[in-house]
């Protein structure tokens, strides 16, 4: 795969920093430039797709993501890499601390149980939106027209929307029971009412992100869009 354009490599510079997208070309970005995809995340990171020698893929003209969008995927990416870290000392020091020393580290299973592994997890769905990462079935929107795919697409994005506000909704309800209740973790005296807000916050945030999602759908025409707009689109 090789990344090509038909304006000069001045001018792609400008086009990126006016924030809009390269359109798809001939002709290398010039003999010092890096090949490949990674020449257009480097120079045009905003770029939507790239070009493929093998018939596949395209630029497409449009504007940078919202900066909220960006802002979101930095978060949630921070954050999550932020708690496996955690855990993964958390673990190790608990194993090191029983095998060297007869003595582990106290709450670690509630900690695990009851605080990471629901933040990883529950991170990680509008991560998967976000990066285009999520499970999509295309067996009947792959055979219709343009038109059609839009639509029902779109209406999918809806249909998430309504959902997930759903899930907002009763996560938030259930999070302000475990408060006035002051949950703990079992028979542990390990307070986890604050981890269950962090249901309705995801689930916000994933409705809002499915709103932008069925946006994007309407406006590019396009049943698959990139909410980034920086990866490569399927040949």
């Amino acid at each position: 795969m090789s990344v090509k354009n038909r304006v000069p490599f001045i001018n792609v510079r400008l086009l990126w920093r006016a924030g809009v997208l390269v359109p798809g070309v001939a002709g290398e970005f010039g003999p010092d430039a890096p090949q490949g995809f990674e020449a257009a995340r480097l120079w045009a990171p905003h770029t939507a797709h790239c070009v493929d020698d093998d018939g596949g893929g395209e630029w497409r003209m449009g504007m940078k993501p919202p900066a909220a969008v960006r802002s979101i995927d930095r978060a949630i990416n921070s954050v999550t890499a932020v708690v496996v870290v955690a855990m993964m000392v958390h673990v190790t020091v608990h194993a090191l601390s029983r095998f060297l020393f007869q003595a582990p580290l106290p709450v670690t299973n509630e900690l695990i149980e009851y605080m990471y592994m629901p933040i990883v997890a529950l991170l990680g769905i509008p991560s998967a939106l976000l990066q285009r990462e999520h499970i999509v079935a295309t067996l009947f929107t792959e055979r219709m027209t343009v038109a059609n795919a839009v639509f029902f697409r779109a209406l999918g994005a809806v249909i998430g929307v309504v959902v997930s506000a759903a899930w907002a909704f009763f996560g938030a309800r259930e999070a302000t029971h475990n408060m006035e209740i002051q949950a703990v973790a079992g028979i542990s005296a390990v307070t986890i009412w604050p981890i269950y807000f962090i249901v309705p916050i995801v689930f916000t945030i994933l409705a809002a992100l499915y709103a932008y999602n069925a946006v994007m759908i309407i406006r590019n025409n396009e049943p698959d869009p990139d909410l980034l707009l920086e990866k490569a689109a399927e040949s």
